[in-house]
């Protein structure tokens, strides 16, 4: 298995993981890295890299704001905001 490979079966891994309720379903760490090792031959240390770069592309992935929340949330201000100007000219 070549580096991009792995690095992709990690980070949609770690993307399923996200989406499973029970802690049991999901893959930890050392779970990846068995597979990496035992099923596909790539060395333990190698294994444990291409998670630590993956985990911290996801952690960073998963912490940018959506914009489009964002946008919503600004839409949803301003709409309270001009009701409580409504209100208070009533």
């Amino acid at each position: 298995m070549d580096k991009d490979t792995a690095e992709d079966f990690i980070y949609k891994t770690l993307v399923e993981n996200e989406k499973k309720t029970d802690p049991k379903d999901k893959l930890s760490r050392k779970d990846i890295v068995e597979i990496l090792t035992e099923d596909h031959g790539v060395p333990i240390a190698t294994a444990y890299r291409y998670y630590k770069d993956q985990l911290n592309l996801y952690k960073w992935e998963v912490s940018k704001p959506d914009p489009d929340k964002q946008l919503k949330d600004s839409k949803d201000e301003i709409l309270s905001n001009l009701l409580d100007c409504a209100n208070d000219f009533h």
